[in-house]
């Protein structure tokens, strides 16, 4: 049986440790996977893949998407490879969401 923790959050959104202490933690916990899986941001991932490297931790990148359906707020976990996850396009929508969501707290 693995021990696994997929949905944590780093001070990149709402958490409370950086994604390098979500990690080391992790390996202080004998984790054999985490990912971090921040509020509509991948700002973390390059900190903690480069610790999860120093440590040969098991790390999966992760976000967490906010969204709302039917006037009901819908959170769903995305996963990638440690290849895939910098990608232009997402960071483009994930740039745009973040200047929506700067723009309705003013308003």
């Amino acid at each position: 049986m693995f021990k696994c923790d997929l949905h944590i959050h780093s001070i990149c959104s709402d958490g409370r440790f950086t994604p390098r202490d979500i990690v080391k933690m992790a390996k202080e916990k004998n984790l054999d996977y985490v990912s971090l899986t921040d509020h509509d941001t991948l700002t973390g991932i390059k900190e903690a893949l480069n610790k999860a490297e120093a440590l040969n931790v098991k790390f999966i990148p992760g976000i967490e998407l906010s969204t709302e359906y039917n006037r009901e707020s819908i959170h769903i976990l995305g996963f990638f490879n440690k290849d895939n996850y910098d990608h232009p396009e997402l960071n483009n929508i994930l740039a745009e969401l973040k200047e929506r969501r700067i723009s309705r707290l003013i308003r």
